[in-house]
């Protein structure tokens, strides 16, 4: 584990993430979601969120 684990909630990078997987829990269980970003839309969305998280892990964030 990392050293101030306990502080990850306020990082930047579990934020992105954590959208990461509300947007893929929101596409898999709500049909109104699924209309709305088609399947090729949704998977670069996903890629750039994911890209996203890289970057921002890269970013000091607090007390780590």
């Amino acid at each position: 584990m990392i050293e101030n684990w306990k502080d990850a909630w306020k990082w930047m990078s579990v934020h992105v993430a954590l959208v990461i997987a509300l947007v893929n829990a929101a596409q898999g269980l709500l049909p109104q979601f699924q209309a709305l970003l088609p399947a090729n839309a949704f998977a670069w969305a996903n890629a750039g969120l994911g890209v996203l998280v890289i970057v921002v892990r890269l970013i000091p964030q607090g007390s780590q």
